[in-house]
């Protein structure tokens, strides 16, 4: 029980408790000013303003939540190492960027170095 302005609330499990009368999500237990979900309910994970069961693309877990990954990114493991980029940017030892640069080529979104993989090389001494 609950007690409110002398009057006695009953609140049920993973009922929604938020001092904003609609957070936009009926999975959303507490959300901010902005209608941000902060709290889900058992077993889901917030994201921007809804609750989902796992991150999605764009998103990374940080321990209870998603966090967005940086903007050109479409899949971090931490916020800051990108694993894919979103669009025509490439990837390049964690960064999205508009291309490769010297001595770099792109394959399937991600930059690699010009011949590796592809020539046999030989170094003699």
């Amino acid at each position: 029980m609950v007690y409110w302005s002398e009057s006695t609330v009953e609140i049920k499990a993973n009922a929604r408790v938020s001092v904003y009368a609609d957070c936009g999500d009926d999975d959303c237990v507490e959300c901010d000013s902005k209608k941000n979900c902060l709290t889900c309910r058992s077993g889901m994970l917030p994201q921007g303003k809804k609750c989902v069961d796992s991150c999605e693309e764009g998103y990374w877990k940080n321990k209870v939540k998603c966090d967005l990954c940086e903007s050109d990114c479409a899949k971090c493991k931490n916020g800051v190492d990108c694993q894919k980029c979103k669009g025509s940017k490439v990837l390049k030892k964690g960064d999205c960027l508009s291309e490769c640069g010297k001595d770099y080529e792109a394959k399937s979104g991600v930059c690699k170095l010009k011949g590796f993989g592809s020539k046999l090389i030989t170094v003699t001494a």
